[in-house]
């Protein structure tokens, strides 16, 4: 896979199925706008689905060619290559004419195949999708999220997080991400479900999300740890509440190792 250490995926907008969704740490710090890394209802910059080319010019890149397909892409985004073996996510590293991009990453190493779609930006439809999608062993990673559901009916589940030194970072924003604004999940229409679940995982940070539910029966949480298998290691709860749960956060103490809350 090729990606820089550090990544930014989004939440956002609609969101799409098919998206890179995100782009570098570098590119989003030289150009902090989700106007150029996504589409106006969130959906990829670029969206193809046939009609490309793509070679390995290198052992570290490839490029896909499809005339006119990649008008003003910028270096930096996230594309998704799909090949006949499977799908990764890869970096722009170069934009050379509106023909063409050069992609850091190999396909052979991936196992793909030659792409045959490609998708580059966008944002993801849900805050579960991000997490599982954004999974990538040893890169910090942030998701901006200012999605929240005013109708939620399923716990927020998030099932993928960092891994020993490499910390996953899902931060809730208003207008612009940075912005320190706060996302609401709502489950007061039908309650008995808990507000954001994180199962199974480790290296993760959680800031800045209000759950609510005006309607809960008892044994729910408003953010809960739990695991199935393993140990989960290093949570940070960071200026979150909860409304109306039986009990705000939860974390089964056998199974959460180093644990931090902290309120603003």
């Amino acid at each position: 896979m090729g990606l820089e250490k550090e990544c930014y995926w989004f939440v956002a907008r609609t969101g799409a199925a098919n998206v890179g969704g995100g782009c570098t740490k570098t590119a989003w710090d030289a150009d902090p706008d989700l106007d150029s890394w996504m589409g106006a209802n969130g959906e990829a910059l670029v969206s193809e689905n046939s009609g490309l080319s793509s070679v390995e010019t290198d052992p570290a890149y490839f490029t896909v060619t499809k005339v006119g397909a990649f008008v003003n892409v910028p270096v930096g985004a996230i594309a998704l290559a799909v090949g006949a073996a499977g799908s990764q996510y890869f970096e722009i590293k170069a934009n050379p004419d509106n023909d063409s991009v050069e992609v850091w990453g190999n396909w052979s190493d991936e196992e793909i195949g030659p792409p045959t779609e490609i998708y580059i930006g966008g944002a993801f439809v849900d805050l579960p999708t991000a997490a599982t999608k954004a999974y990538v062993v040893n890169i910090d990673q942030k998701i901006y999220c200012n999605k929240g559901d005013a109708a939620q009916t399923a716990d927020i589940l998030i099932a993928a997080g960092g891994t020993s030194g490499a910390m996953l970072t899902i931060e809730s924003f208003t207008t612009a991400p940075g912005d320190k604004g706060i996302t609401t999940f709502d489950s007061s229409a039908v309650g008995n479900v808990h507000g954001i679940v994180l199962r199974d995982i480790g290296w993760i940070k959680l800031t800045g999300f209000r759950v609510i539910s005006a309607g809960q029966t008892a044994g729910k949480y408003g953010i809960y740890c739990y695991r199935t298998t393993g140990t989960m290691d290093n949570i940070w709860i960071d200026n979150c509440e909860a409304e109306g749960f039986d009990y705000g956060f939860e974390a089964i103490s056998w199974s959460v190792r180093n644990l931090l809350y902290t309120k603003l």
